[in-house]
């Protein structure tokens, strides 16, 4: 009978020690940093170019039509809406996948770092010819 009462008590410590698991938030064993999933989330919508600055110097706006570029996000595809001609009604309409991982958007095989990403502002930044690109894009 003793012999039982040990195999049971060590049958219960054992499930008892294996049955306890953590339930940590900053469980990152799937991949997914809570950064990414909350900027996977903010994304999602319609976007439209509202700005650009080279070195942190503000551009003019050349070309107004591109005030008229949208991108639409959805959970794992953007599409993009570029304007042009005289009246701006003139639309080439594509299509790309995305990821984001933190702070890094990646759009087809082109990439920028999150500056901002809220309920209303997105602000990218990224390398061209030498130059920091700052762009600011407005949810609709």
């Amino acid at each position: 009978m003793k012999y039982l009462k040990k195999i049971l008590v060590l049958s219960l410590l054992i499930l008892t020690i294996f049955a306890c698991g953590s339930d940590d938030d900053d469980d990152f064993s799937n991949g997914t940093d809570p950064t990414s999933i909350e900027n996977l989330e903010k994304i999602i919508g319609t976007w439209i170019f509202t700005s650009r600055s080279t070195n942190g110097v503000p551009n003019e706006i050349e070309d107004p039509c591109e005030l008229f570029n949208t991108f639409v996000f959805t959970s794992n595809q953007v599409s993009i809406q570029e304007h042009s001609g005289e009246t701006c009604s003139e639309v080439i309409s594509t299509s790309e996948g995305y990821d984001i991982n933190v702070d890094i958007l990646t759009v087809g095989d082109f990439t920028v770092i999150i500056i901002t990403l809220n309920d209303t502002t997105l602000i990218v930044k990224y390398q061209e010819e030498g130059n920091t690109i700052t762009e600011s894009f407005t949810k609709l």
